[in-house]
């Protein structure tokens, strides 16, 4: 099922007015009505129901702006995105007229990165294609964005995207610095190509599929001599050069506590700071990153309160890595050759030596956002492999299967273990930010999370259309909501460069 038509500025005005405690703002110049906070959906998926559920209770409660990308899950997120509207539709909560939907196009990774390289076998490629990494290319040439909002509209079920967005561009100035090109002609090329992609989007807009367009980079909020910079000013420019009546309406960029660029950097025309720049020109913002900052020295730091269960000292930790390293080393009991090939034996046993490099690691990560990541970027899909692996060459014997339930129940002790261990870490550092965010603001400590005093700093930032916070389960979104029904004053006076060295010396 499609649903038929766009948000419009009445009806986003009107279903925010339901929720009268909550913060809104005006999209630019787009006049759509937007939530102070949106839904961002980065690591949602159609196939994980308490993604479903996220997402009815975020627009139950008045969140009605939902940014997407056809690079996200491989599609899967505007295929949730575009299924929870169907039902807020036919359960008579919502008009498609309420909701202000934003996707991007861009990235070719994952199946699609399979095509393209299927389509250079045939002497075939898409368009000025962007070779950036093993597995990941870029584009935005109209051919190829014309087959991705294609497929979006369908993922989506809707004829209409309000917002669409090219997905950071700035891989072909990356590339070009990888390439060692000379950087005014890569700029030069650069801004070309994006003018191209405008000019294309604009044909969209008169044909009625999208209504606005814009740039997500993450390079909005770098210094200009940075060779992948990307400059709104340029950006505006080219629009301009199109058409006095141009639809370039929408930027989205990081910022968050750590990384605040897009209030501090002199990087546009006349030193002008990005965000002033964006007031000036009636230019929505979007902002995202705003709970997973990246500082200046590249640590990964979740601004979120973190929730550790009973801790283990150090040395029982020892003993857990040290009792898997032991199991590990019974493997050759298992005779696991007398039925699997002895060689895919010798391949799968080098996944099953977890306890040993454990041994050497797992007391050197940071905090719970590293180990989480390796865990499940790495730990997790080697083990689940190896096993895999074995089971499709032949059935365990019943010892072997005893042998891989007890592994398995090893591991997964450890694990817990260890997350509360990085957890306990993390909610340490988080308690230290949250006391000098309540200094800064002159707060009473009532008991706020960091994610909402982050979030009230924020929603008092002029210029600020709407926070896009990723909010894969319910209690993410009761936290936050918590926060949007605030009252907001946009005088803070915040001194981030102050703000940001008491920030870095409390990690």
């Amino acid at each position: 099922m499609s649903n038929t038509g766009k948000a419009t500025a009445d009806a986003t005005k009107a279903f925010l007015e339901k929720f009268s405690s909550h913060q809104f703002n005006v999209l630019g110049k787009t006049g759509l009505h937007v939530s102070g906070v949106g839904f961002g959906t980065y690591r949602v998926d159609v196939s994980v129901d308490h993604h479903h559920d996220a997402m009815h209770l975020a627009i139950k409660e008045g969140v009605n702006i939902i940014d997407t990308s056809s690079n996200y899950a491989e599609g899967l997120s505007e295929e949730l995105v575009g299924d929870v509207l169907n039902i807020q539709i036919a359960d008579d909560n919502i008009k498609r007229e309420d909701i202000v939907i934003v996707s991007k196009g861009g990235y070719i990774q994952g199946q699609l990165y399979i095509t393209s390289q299927e389509l250079k076998t045939k002497n075939e490629t898409f368009p000025e294609l962007v070779e950036y990494s093993q597995g990941l290319e870029h584009c935005i040439h109209p051919k190829f964005l014309e087959s991705q909002l294609d497929e979006s509209l369908k993922r989506l079920h809707i004829d209409c995207i309000d917002v669409y967005l090219l997905h950071n561009p700035e891989y072909y100035l990356s590339a070009s610095k990888l390439n060692k090109a000379p950087i005014e002609e890569a700029r030069s090329e650069y801004y070309r190509r994006i003018k191209v992609a405008f000019e294309y989007l604009e044909s969209e807009v008169t044909a009625g599929r999208i209504q606005h367009y814009g740039v997500s980079s993450n390079t909005f909020i770098n210094n200009k001599e940075d060779a992948d910079f990307t400059s709104l000013s340029k950006l505006i420019e080219i629009a301009e050069s199109i058409s006095n009546n141009h639809h370039f309406s929408v930027i989205q960029c990081p910022l968050n506590l750590f990384e605040t660029g897009a209030l501090i950097e002199p990087n546009q025309n006349a030193s002008t700071k990005m965000i002033d720049l964006a007031i000036e020109k009636n230019i929505g913002v979007l902002i995202n990153r705003p709970l997973n900052a990246i500082t200046r020295s590249n640590k990964l730091i979740r601004l979120t309160d973190f929730w550790p269960e009973d801790e283990l000292s150090s040395l029982e930790l020892q003993d857990g890595v040290n009792q898997l390293m032991a199991f590990e080393n019974s493997w050759d009991g298992l005779n696991l050759e007398d039925s699997i090939d002895p060689q895919i034996v010798k391949d799968v046993q080098v996944l099953f030596t977890l306890g040993s490099e454990l041994q050497q690691t797992w007391d050197t990560f940071e905090g719970y956002e590293y180990w989480k990541e390796a865990l499940t970027q790495y730990i997790l899909p080697r083990v689940e492999f190896g096993i895999s692996v074995l089971t499709n060459a032949n059935d365990f014997t019943n010892d072997q299967q005893i042998w891989f339930e007890e592994y398995l129940s090893i591991i997964n002790d450890l694990i817990k273990e260890l997350s509360n261990y990085y957890k306990s870490i993390s909610s340490a550092r988080s308690h230290r930010l949250r006391a000098i965010l309540l200094n800064n603001l002159n707060e009473v400590d009532t008991g706020q999370t960091l994610s909402q005093l982050a979030l009230k700093i924020y929603l008092s930032i002029e210029g600020i259309s709407s926070v896009l916070v990723g909010m894969r389960q319910t209690n993410y979104v009761t936290d936050i909501i918590i926060e949007l029904k605030n009252k907001h004053s946009k005088d803070i006076d915040i001194k981030w460069k102050e703000l940001e060295i008491n920030l870095v010396n409390a990690l």
